[in-house]
């Protein structure tokens, strides 16, 4: 997936079989595409913070109010204006992927 000059590769699984990580745990396309996802909000935030334009804001929040299936919204999401995003854009777009 890319926007403007950030670009992020993700893999996609086998829906029969998705990717196995140990046991029962395996990862989604979907949890895949929503890591991506945030990862390329991090990049467009750093663009955003170097050279501001309405173009790159809108595809920020977009990202911000996209309804997330595997990461917690209500932990992680909050009505925030847009500074607030872009100083805590590393908690917010936060792209790991724990397994317990």
């Amino acid at each position: 997936m890319s926007f403007k000059k950030c670009k992020v590769a993700y893999p996609v699984h086998d829906e029969e079989k998705e990717r196995k990580i140990y046991r029962d745990h395996t990862i989604s396309n979907q949890w895949e595409y929503e890591s991506a996802l945030r990862k390329l909000a991090l990049c467009l935030c750093e663009q955003y913070i170097q050279k501001r334009d309405t173009e790159t804001k809108e595809k920020i929040t977009e990202i911000y109010n996209y309804k997330f299936e595997f990461y917690n919204r209500e932990n992680t999401f909050k009505k925030i204006n847009f500074d607030s995003i872009l100083i805590h854009r590393k908690e917010i777009f936060n792209s790991e992927i724990l397994i317990d």
